[in-house]
C-alpha cells in the first residue's frame, strides 16, 4: 500500500504550469510520462517508471495547484527524496491534507 505525500504551493510560490514541471522533473534526470486522468481533467497522473512512485496532480488553467505523490515502498528513498526537492525548488511545501481542505 503506497503512502501519500501532500505537496502544494507556499505563499511566495511563483505559478508553476503543468508543462514547467515536467520540464523541472527532466532537468533533474527524472524521466516522467504524464497520463490525463479519464474521470476528472483537471487530474493528470505523473509517472516515473520503472519506479512505481507516481504523482497525482491537479492541474488549474495550466498550473499545478496540488501534488498527491504516492510513495511505493519499493522504490529507493532517495528517489523519493529526489522527487520532494523538484517539488520544493517550484515551490511547493508538504503538509497535512486537512490544511488544504
Amino acid at each position: 500500500m503506497p503512502v501519500e505525500l501532500y505537496f502544494a504551493p507556499n505563499e511566495n510560490a511563483a505559478p508553476v504550469t503543468f508543462v514547467e514541471a515536467q520540464r523541472r522533473f527532466a532537468d533533474a534526470d527524472i524521466p516522467c510520462t504524464v497520463e490525463p486522468d479519464t474521470d476528472s481533467p483537471e487530474m493528470h497522473w505523473i509517472a516515473f517508471e520503472p519506479n512505481s512512485t507516481c504523482i497525482f496532480a491537479t492541474v488549474k488553467n495550466r498550473e499545478v495547484v496540488f501534488a498527491t505523490v504516492q510513495v511505493s515502498l519499493d522504490d529507493d528513498p532517495a528517489f523519493v527524496g529526489q522527487i520532494t526537492q523538484v517539488l520544493e525548488s517550484m515551490g511547493f511545501d508538504a503538509g497535512d491534507p486537512d490544511q488544504y481542505w
